[in-house]
């Protein structure tokens, strides 16, 4: 890509692929967390913090993951979106 240039609709969205690995799964989730917290995309909306809230609730750090799970730890995954500061709504 050069500077301009717009991912299309057509394009698969992953843009990138981040891996970790550790001893156990707590060791490489730990990493992965860490390492999300570094990531840094520009020009694209990303899912990075929605992964690092993932990361964050102890039913996914011990592996009971399931179909239902997003929609299990709704609040969790997805806070309400904090007000903006008074001086960006003049």
């Amino acid at each position: 890509f050069v500077r301009g240039d717009d991912v299309s609709v057509f394009y698969d969205p992953m843009v990138a692929k981040l891996i970790v690995r550790g001893p156990d799964r707590a060791a490489a989730c730990r990493r992965l967390h860490a390492a999300l917290g570094q990531w840094q995309t520009v020009g694209l909306p990303t899912n990075v913090s929605f992964c690092r809230r993932v990361l964050e609730t102890p039913q996914f750090l011990a592996g009971e993951v399931h179909t239902a799970f997003i929609p299990q730890h709704h609040d969790a995954l997805f806070p309400p979106t904090p007000p903006p500061p008074p001086h960006l709504m003049a």
